[in-house]
């Protein structure tokens, strides 16, 4: 059955996470699967004491060494570009047939490497003190989920949530899930 308003039905998936994925499509399945894997958290339900405020938390789990992901390597050097604002190491990111899918806005779609420097420097230029705000991250194996924040030049920030697909070590392909709030 389907959960009621607000609630996410699925331990292990926030509120506001598993809203999102609903909202850009993931069935029931897929953000099970998303909070069974590990790779985003947030409350799950009860399973002993690590409660606060009437709700449950995972406890941590300790510190184990591991290898970084070539896909969390490029995250983070993405968001650090972002972050510095620094367009060339933000471009480096990305693949040299990059293409920007807006499945609920096709009109628009890009491609092409030109056109996503083209893009960033005149956002930046236009809105140089622009906020871009990291909500949360996943990575499952060469995809990455990104889902957060960007402030455009009359101060709204848009929500976004970006799938991100790796190929050759670089962000090849994105499927951003947006739209303008309507006031």
């Amino acid at each position: 059955g389907a959960a009621a308003p607000g609630a996410t039905g699925i331990a292990g998936l926030g509120e506001h996470t598993a809203e999102m994925l609903e909202l850009v499509g993931f069935d029931a399945a897929e953000r099970a699967a998303l909070a069974k894997s590990g790779t985003i958290g947030g409350p799950v339900a009860d399973e002993g004491p690590n409660t606060r405020a009437g709700r449950s938390f995972r406890q941590p789990e300790p510190v184990k060494e591991r290898q970084v992901s070539e896909a969390e390597t490029l995250l983070q050097r993405y968001l650090k570009a972002q972050a510095d604002k620094d367009l060339d190491a933000l471009v480096s990111c990305w693949h040299p047939e990059v293409q920007i899918v807006h499945p609920m806005r096709p009109d628009r779609n890009w491609s092409g490497l030109d056109t996503y420097r083209r893009q960033w420097k005149m956002i930046w230029e236009l809105t140089p003190n622009s906020r871009f705000e990291v909500v949360s991250t996943a990575v499952s194996g060469n995809t990455v989920y990104l889902q957060a924040l960007t402030e455009m030049a009359d101060g709204t920030m848009i929500p976004h949530m970006n799938v991100l697909e790796i190929k050759d070590g670089k962000i090849w392909r994105a499927r951003v899930y947006t739209d303008k709030p309507r006031r």
